[in-house]
């Protein structure tokens, strides 16, 4: 998992410059550090192929937290794209999100979406 850390934070760094101050990789995750002081974090499951979350934590800047993941909580089983999930500003606003390959080659889409927030 940490080559797919490494390349997905070298891909940050180049085509994200304007927006990424720089990342850190940890045992279990990418962190990315934002120019507004928050982070994201991508995880991959080294347990259950396919699980993912990539997590914005704003809470302590303007108290929201945007998060795409697909952990399967029955309380979202309702969603339209379900297992796939986006908690849009609270962990309690969820919406559908759509998965055009798998969530490793979705990088760019994550940020596009983080761009516009």
């Amino acid at each position: 998992m940490r080559k797919l850390y490494k390349k997905l934070g070298r891909i940050t760094l180049k085509e994200f410059s304007d927006i990424v101050v720089d990342v850190e990789y940890r045992e279990d995750r990418l962190r990315v550090h934002i120019v507004d002081g928050s982070f994201l974090d991508v995880w991959f499951s080294l347990f259950i192929e396919g699980i993912y979350a990539y997590h914005w934590e704003r809470r302590f800047i303007d108290g929201t937290v945007y998060r795409w993941d697909n952990a399967r909580h029955e309380k979202w089983r309702n969603i339209e794209t379900y297992p796939h999930h986006f908690h849009e500003g609270s962990q309690d606003n969820v919406k559908p999100f759509h998965v055009a390959v798998s969530p490793e080659n979705n990088l760019g889409k994550y940020w596009n979406i983080l761009e516009t927030i």
